[in-house]
């Protein structure tokens, strides 16, 4: 069982506005303890709050650091050499390139923490949120793809379809007659229907078809007229 330990307050915002972190530093981040509490000195652990924590994080820490070496001499860690002022360089790790390391290794990383350095890195694109964002699109699409598929097979091949407005034409022609179509609905005709006894509306038609047990109403009667009386062609 751990023993107490710092504030995680104190010293997250301090880390959080650094860029890089020394690979001693980025291991202490990553258990949550804070980088001043570890010294590293020829070769050996030093833990100078051996007081603050236990044997069991120690030993996590050992173990951590042997990998974060290997992986950041192998370049899998966006890292660079920094002059500690002094003349001596070391090798510092990006830290958002290295909390998404530890992402990628399914090791855990202080949620508190990462939110500060994304706060406090200028021009921030979060690709994980973007790449999630994006997935979710696409599966949307797909849906929406599948479903529109299914949609338009079931619709009349445009032949057949022809034919049904070809069909629907040539039977109100036998109904109402050919030249009383044309002249109501027609386009091209030139003889308005002026005879209100064989004036012909779409509100008649749609009564004639309620008779017979169908049911549309105007708008539709209008679209399948207006779509089907080109048709219907003119008598000499």
């Amino acid at each position: 069982m751990s023993k107490t330990r710092a504030n995680p307050l104190d010293f997250y915002d301090y880390y959080a506005k650094r860029d890089f972190w020394m690979e001693e530093e980025a291991v202490a981040l990553a258990l949550n303890i804070n980088p001043k509490d570890i010294r590293w000195i020829d070769g050996a652990l030093r833990n100078a709050a051996r007081k603050k924590y236990d044997k069991e994080i120690c030993t996590k820490y050992h173990d951590l650091m042997e990998l974060v070496e290997h992986t950041l001499r192998s370049g899998k860690i966006f890292a660079k050499y920094i002059d500690n002022g002094y003349g001596d360089k070391y090798l510092c790790a990006d830290s958002l390139s290295f909390i998404n390391w530890c992402k990628t290794k399914d090791i855990s990383f202080p949620t508190e923490l990462e939110k500060l350095v994304i706060k406090y890195t200028p021009n921030y694109i979060d690709w994980e949120t973007k790449y999630k964002n994006l997935e979710s699109k696409v599966q949307e699409l797909e849906t929406k793809n599948i479903k529109l598929i299914q949609e338009t097979s079931s619709l009349p091949h445009t032949r057949r379809l022809i034919s049904w407005q070809k069909g629907f034409i040539g039977m109100l022609a036998v109904k109402y007659g050919h030249e009383r179509l044309l002249r109501n609905f027609g386009n091209t005709y030139n003889k308005p229907e002026i005879n209100d006894k064989i004036k012909l509306t779409y509100a008649r038609i749609r009564d004639d078809l309620n008779i017979q047990g169908i049911s549309l109403d105007d708008e539709v009667i209008k679209g399948l007229i207006q779509e089907s009386i080109k048709y219907l062609p003119q008598k000499s």
